[in-house]
């Protein structure tokens, strides 16, 4: 059974791909490989100052609107852990601040509200408060209390990743808006 229909101008899935659960969470683990590789390798190359976005995390909070809580805090940790361990990080900050992210973003979810979170201007509020929460837990392990006087610096950084990641959200939303719409 083919999983991509070739049309004129695209390849799109075909409806086959999003009803098989197994095909789904292969296709999001593919998906979050991917996206941690670019987030360890080219992100930092498009850092606006200090300020960089987090693309997977985008893709845990899709993960958790379509899937639910459970799905989003498992891809959540997984996809932390693979970046604490890519990056070179401490282990597992960003293990728990993502999976608590995906987690709060799975509050979210309903069955018969899976396209209008993911398809209407709600979802950026949602990539918001998971992103914020994000970077409030990884801070707690950054932000010694010693270090009090670069509050307002963090404060201006924590505030750019935050919006760098919202302003990323656009291009899947679009995506996922289309597909949507058909």
């Amino acid at each position: 059974m083919p999983i991509f229909r070739t049309t004129s101008s695209r390849i799109e899935l075909l409806p086959a791909a999003s009803t098989d659960p197994r095909l789904r969470h292969l296709f999001y683990a593919i998906g979050m490989l991917l996206l941690v590789f670019v987030q360890v390798a080219l992100v930092p190359l498009i850092a606006i100052g200090a300020a960089i976005p987090n693309l997977p995390l985008i893709l845990c909070v899709m993960i958790a609107l379509r899937e639910g809580q459970m799905a989003g805090l498992l891809y959540g940790f997984i996809a932390g852990l693979l970046y604490d361990f890519a990056a070179l990080q401490i282990l597992g900050v960003d293990a728990l601040a993502w999976m608590l992210a995906a987690f709060a973003a799975g509050y979210f979810y309903s069955e018969s509200s899976i396209d209008l979170n993911l398809t209407r201007p709600r979802f950026f509020g949602i990539v918001l408060l998971a992103a914020l929460i994000q970077n409030l837990i990884a801070a707690l392990f950054v932000l010694h209390p010693s270090n009090l006087l670069a509050a307002g610096d963090f404060a201006i950084e924590l505030g750019g990743n935050v919006l760098y990641t919202v302003g990323m959200a656009v291009f899947p939303w679009m995506i996922v808006a289309r597909r949507y719409d058909r």
